[in-house]
């Protein structure tokens, strides 16, 4: 192995949708929708990178909602209590 001296280290990519993700869930859960569609169109390219992200807030932050994914749209609901 070989170091090699730099000046300045180069920034970190900037990861615009930290933090969003769980936003959005909280922004759905203030609604009085039972379920809906998500328009991710302005925070995410992919539905499966907008379904990854959100399932992930959810279940980090613990948060009573289902999301799901079909056929190229992406769907959250609120958890049904038992």
């Amino acid at each position: 192995m070989k170091f090699i001296e730099v000046q300045n280290i180069p920034a970190a990519k900037d990861f615009g949708n930290v933090g969003k993700a769980k936003a959005n869930v909280e922004a759905f859960l203030a609604t009085h929708f039972a379920a809906a569609e998500v328009d991710f169109s302005e925070d995410y390219q992919t539905p499966a990178k907008c379904y990854a992200s959100l399932k992930s807030a959810v279940k980090h932050h613990g948060l009573p909602v289902r999301v799901y994914s079909r056929s190229g749209h992406v769907y959250i609901e609120r958890a049904k209590k038992e």
